[in-house]
């Protein structure tokens, strides 16, 4: 344990820092747990929005957000895999199985903490919902208080970098490619990675639409841009 701490303490330091900040945001939201909704429209938080407020163009409801994110996932899968397998087969490494397992099936279980990341990136004393949608098994974080767009891109990319880059950096970054930790973050990085691919497709629109300097604020499963 010793050794691997002192191989990974770069990574020690970090993840202290991390934890610390999370804990940091957690104090100073308002984290409003919902439960399980058995429905999108049970999950809705809706709030009263300035008169010039214009609706950006997107996905209308979580589920189409989930069919749209297959384009993604899909090609994300198949090259993980096919890393895996020409590796394998060209001798440049020895996947770790268990390794392998571990971190796809820890990745899994911490949904939760993808949805939390989204909800850190709120300005303090912001009310932040979170739960799950039952119906199509997807969590959410979501709040009604205006943020800015440099917040907006945060808020969507904070757990593909936390919960997916972070990890495969971590792998690539060990040359030798045999311990069980460096498959664990492969394993980890994918099933991260595949997660928030729903992400990017709810941040392109923004990027398109939102002009600078706009404040953009949610309510209900819209996203809306307006001017001060």
């Amino acid at each position: 344990m010793k050794s691997l701490i002192r191989k990974y303490y770069m990574t020690v330091i970090a993840g202290a820092a991390a934890a610390t900040f999370v804990i940091y945001k957690i104090l100073v939201l308002n984290i409003v747990w919902t439960g399980i909704n058995i429905t999108e429209s049970d999950a809705l938080i809706e709030t009263i929005l300035p008169s010039n407020a214009v609706q950006i163009a997107e996905t209308d409801s979580q589920a189409e957000l989930l069919t749209h994110s297959y384009f993604l996932v899909v090609p994300l899968i198949t090259v993980f895999i096919a890393i895996l397998i020409i590796g394998k087969k060209k001798g440049w490494f020895s996947p770790s199985r268990k390794g392998l397992i571990l971190g796809i099936i820890t990745s899994f279980l911490l949904m939760g903490l993808h949805e939390l990341l989204h909800g850190l990136t709120f300005p303090n004393g912001s009310t932040v919902y979170i739960g799950i949608i039952k119906e199509n098994l997807s969590g959410y974080a979501i709040s009604t208080n205006p943020i800015n767009i440099f917040q907006c891109i945060i808020y969507y990319l904070l757990p593909a970098f936390v919960l997916g880059i972070v990890p495969l950096v971590l792998f690539v970054s060990d040359r030798k490619k045999t311990s069980t930790f460096c498959w664990f973050c492969y394993g980890f990085a994918l099933i991260g990675l595949v997660q928030t691919a729903p992400d990017w497709f709810g941040l392109f629109p923004i990027l398109q639409q939102v002009p600078k300097g706009a404040i953009i604020q949610m309510s209900g499963w819209h996203t809306y841009w307006y001017m001060r």
